[in-house]
C-alpha cells in the first residue's frame, strides 16, 4: 500500500513540475485533473510497464539498455490517449544563457516533445525515489 501511495505522490509532483517547466505540456481542470492523471500514470507504471519491459526486452538487450527510455514514451502516449485533461503541443525551447554557457533555442516536434516530457518526468520520479531512501 505504501508503494502505491508513494508512486502516486511522486507522479503527482512530477506532473505538476513538468507542467510548470515545459509550457507545451498542460493539464486542464485544476487539482482534480492532476489527481486523476497521476493515478492513471501510476497504474500504467505498475501494470503496463512490466509488460512493455518484457515485450521490448530483446531490443533493450541488443542496445545495452539504451532503448529503455522508449517505454516511458509509450506510457506517456497511452496516458495522453486515455486522459482527456492532457494537452501536448510541439515545444520551443527558449534557450539558456548562464555565464559563458549558451544553449540556443530549439524547436521540438511533437514526438521529440513526448521524449523530453517523459525524460523530465522520469528524472523527477527517480530523484524523489532516491531522496526517500
Amino acid at each position: 500500500m505504501k508503494r502505491i501511495l508513494r508512486t502516486f505522490l511522486y507522479r503527482l509532483f512530477a506532473l505538476f513540475a513538468t507542467t510548470q517547466a515545459i509550457t507545451s505540456f498542460q493539464l486542464k481542470g485544476g487539482l482534480n485533473s492532476y489527481i486523476y492523471t497521476a493515478a492513471i500514470l501510476g497504474l500504467l507504471h505498475l501494470l503496463v510497464r512490466p509488460i512493455l519491459k518484457l515485450v521490448l526486452f530483446p531490443v533493450n538487450l541488443l542496445t545495452f539498455g539504451v532503448f529503455s527510455w522508449i517505454i516511458n514514451v509509450i506510457i506517456l502516449f497511452i496516458l495522453v490517449k486515455i486522459t482527456p485533461y492532457i494537452s501536448i503541443r510541439p515545444w520551443v525551447f527558449p534557450g539558456i544563457s548562464y555565464g559563458s554557457l549558451n544553449l540556443s533555442s530549439f524547436d521540438f516536434n511533437l514526438w521529440q516533445t513526448f521524449v523530453v516530457i517523459s525524460i523530465f518526468i522520469g528524472i523527477i520520479v527517480n530523484l524523489l525515489s532516491w531522496l526517500s531512501k
